[in-house]
C-alpha cells in the first residue's frame, strides 16, 4: 500500500519528489498541519511558521538561459582565492563528472575572462533545498523523535542508523499585535457584517463593496472622516489589515 500525502506542496522540487517517490513505491512522511491561532512564546498571533532553509551565493541574481546570449565579465581579483584550486577542480570536472581525459583537452591553459556565450546557469529560488532533504531522509522538524520513541520502536536494534541528528532553525512571521487586540479587531469585524452576511449565509468578502458596516470599519480604522458613499468602496482589504498591524490601531481600540 502507498501512502501519498501532498496537501499545498509549494515547490516544485517538492513535488517533482512526491511524485517520483510515488511511481517507485516510496513511503515518505505526512506534510505537518497547520494548528489555528497558534500563539509565540509572548502572546504574538502566528502567521506562518516555517524553517530556515539553505542559503545560496550567488554573483548576479536572475535566471539564465542556455537559449540566451549573456555578456559576462569576470572579475581577476574576485576568483584569487580559487586560483590554488583551479587544477583540482578543472580535472574533478573533467575526468569525473565528464568522463574525459585530461590528454583530450587542447585548451585547458587557455584564458578569456571576456565572454559571450549561451550559458549553461540556472539560479533558480533554492525555497525546496530542504523539502529535497526532508524527502530523501525521510525527515523533517515534526518527525524528529527522542530516546524514549526509539526504545519503544521495533526497528531499534543495535547498529541500526536511521535516526539522524540535523540541526533546524525555527523562522515564523507573526501579526504585531497581541491576542486580545487581535481578537477584538476580529470582534468588530463580526459586528460589522451587514443583514445579508447573516441572513443569507454569505461571507462578508464575498459582498463586501455592498456592505456598509465593513465600509464604515474600513474608515474608522484609515482615519478618515466623513467618507462620501461612493469612497466606501475605494479602500482596499488588504491596507486595512496591513494597518490593523499598525500602531495606529491603538488610537481606536
Amino acid at each position: 500500500m502507498i501512502y501519498y500525502c501532498a496537501y499545498k506542496s509549494g515547490t516544485l522540487c517538492e513535488s517533482l519528489l512526491m511524485v517520483e517517490a510515488f511511481h517507485v513505491n516510496i513511503i515518505f512522511p505526512n506534510k505537518e498541519e497547520t494548528i489555528l491561532n497558534k500563539l509565540t512564546h509572548d502572546g504574538h498571533l502566528l502567521q506562518q511558521e516555517t524553517y530556515v532553509g539553505g542559503h545560496v551565493e550567488a554573483l548576479e541574481s536572475g535566471v539564465f538561459r542556455a537559449d540566451i546570449p549573456c555578456r559576462f565579465r569576470i572579475s581577476g581579483d574576485a576568483v584569487d582565492t580559487l586560483i590554488a584550486q583551479i587544477p583540482k577542480t578543472l580535472e574533478h570536472a573533467i575526468v569525473e563528472e565528464e568522463g574525459v581525459p585530461l590528454d583530450c583537452v587542447t585548451n585547458l591553459e587557455e584564458e578569456q575572462p571576456l565572454r559571450l556565450e549561451r550559458p549553461l546557469i540556472y539560479h533558480l529560488d533554492v525555497g525546496a533545498m530542504y523539502p529535497n532533504i526532508i524527502l530523501t531522509n525521510r525527515l523533517q522538524p515534526s518527525a524528529m523523535v527522542n530516546e524514549t520513541v526509539c526504545a519503544s520502536c521495533d526497528f531499534n536494534k543495535p547498529g541500526a542508523n536511521c535516526q539522524r541528528n540535523m540541526s533546524w532553525m525555527m523562522r515564523e512571521e507573526y501579526r504585531h499585535c497581541r491576542l486580545n487586540k487581535h481578537m477584538s479587531l476580529m470582534g468588530l469585524a463580526e459586528e460589522a457584517t451587514c443583514r445579508f452576511c447573516s441572513e443569507e449565509e454569505e461571507t462578508a468578502v464575498h459582498v463586501l463593496c455592498q456592505c456598509e458596516g465593513l465600509a464604515r470599519l474600513r474608515f474608522l480604522i484609515l482615519g478618515e472622516e466623513n467618507p462620501s458613499a461612493s469612497s466606501y468602496t475605494e479602500a482596499p482589504l488588504s491596507r486595512l489589515w496591513s494597518l490593523m498591524q499598525r500602531t495606529q490601531l491603538d488610537r481606536v481600540l
